[in-house]
């Protein structure tokens, strides 16, 4: 308990914090504007469902350029990949893996 005019507190957002270092890892390993980097952001940021992500995917101006529309078994596949990579890094980011979260908060 703080007594008098010794008021000197620290705040601090932990899971505010979590969630930044987790879309700033992902945005780093995978990219920002590249396909992975935007399929991560709609799955697991904006919690798009897998078929939001496919009509998305597929009606993008890109495909106007040549690409081939994405099928469910290659999002799949894609995700599989994707959880995979960042895991890893999750574990070995320095000086706090993410994973599991106790060693992230020190509890």
């Amino acid at each position: 308990m703080v007594r008098g005019r010794d008021r000197r507190r620290t705040w601090e957002r932990r899971t505010e914090n979590y969630l930044c270092d987790f879309a700033l890892t992902a945005r780093r390993v995978l990219g920002q504007e590249t396909r992975r980097g935007r399929i991560f952001r709609w799955r697991y940021l904006c919690g798009a469902t897998v078929e939001m992500v496919l009509e998305r995917m597929n009606r993008e101006p890109r495909l106007h350029r040549g690409e081939r529309p994405m099928s469910r078994r290659a999002l799949y596949e894609m995700l599989a990949k994707m959880e995979a990579r960042l895991g890893e890094e999750y574990l070995t980011l320095k000086p706090h893996p993410l994973w599991p979260t106790w060693k992230y908060f020190g509890e």
